[in-house]
């Protein structure tokens, strides 16, 4: 027990023990009922809805890191789908990755690191490669138990001819999410301009197409000729 207290407060493995203990009072509120549980997709744990609808998982990942190029955010956005970012619960997938990145921290400078700064430095890089793995293989199954629950819910709620409210600081042919209110938890969805119509944050817009295969929803403007349908589902 002394070890396993010594391992956990040794700083080489202070700062995963401290994320690993954000998470684990998360989930604490979450069960007590203090915090709810909402993310892209959300999963509400109540009622046991899951919307699932493809996000990529970062809302806004362009508006977030103004200083990177294009090549720059093409390689965070794989690298969020490769996580299973907006397939499977954000949180989810962050609790996974920390306990991963937690235990690897703890086995590996036990094993190979007597406290050095620099060793538990060259140690994070195998670290974060295992973990990327661990967490694709882990979250990969729950991928696919989300699809089929959100199969399953699409079929008895349709989505065209509601409204929405735009997430990204933008939408255009190639990126763009918005959210649908519903009775449980808001159902974030992937969206595409029609025509040259252009759309902010917070703005809401009328979904008008559904491309089932690529899982993608087609928004049109709001006018005062629009009829707005009702947008609880």
């Amino acid at each position: 027990m002394f070890d396993f207290l010594y391992e956990v407060l040794r700083p080489v493995n202070l700062p995963f023990t401290a994320l690993m203990g954000v998470v684990t009072c998360y989930w604490l509120l979450v069960l007590l009922g203090a915090l709810d549980f909402d993310s892209e997709p959300s999963l509400d744990l109540h009622s046991h809805d899951v919307h699932v609808h493809g996000a990529v998982g970062a809302h806004d990942v362009d508006h977030a890191t103004p200083h990177m190029d294009a090549h720059d955010i093409g390689a965070v956005k794989s690298l969020l789908q490769f996580l299973n970012f907006g397939n499977v619960p954000s949180m989810i997938v962050v609790s996974i990755l920390v306990l991963s990145m937690w235990t690897i921290s703890m086995f590996s400078n036990r094993l190979f690191n007597p406290g050095s700064i620099l060793i538990a430095l060259g140690l994070l890089v195998p670290n974060l490669i295992i973990t990327a793995l661990i967490t694709k293989v882990a979250t990969t199954p729950l991928k696919h138990l989300f699809t089929a629950l959100n199969k399953d819910y699409d079929e008895h709620k349709p989505v065209v001819g509601r409204t929405c409210m735009i997430l990204t600081s933008e939408v255009t042919d190639k990126f763009g999410q918005a959210q649908i209110d519903t009775q449980g938890s808001p159902l974030v969805i992937n969206v595409r301009t029609y025509g040259d119509a252009t759309f902010t944050k917070g703005e809401s817009a009328l979904i008008i197409k559904e491309d089932k295969g690529n899982n993608l929803f087609t928004v049109a403007k709001l006018t005062s000729t629009t009829p707005q349908q009702e947008t609880t589902l």
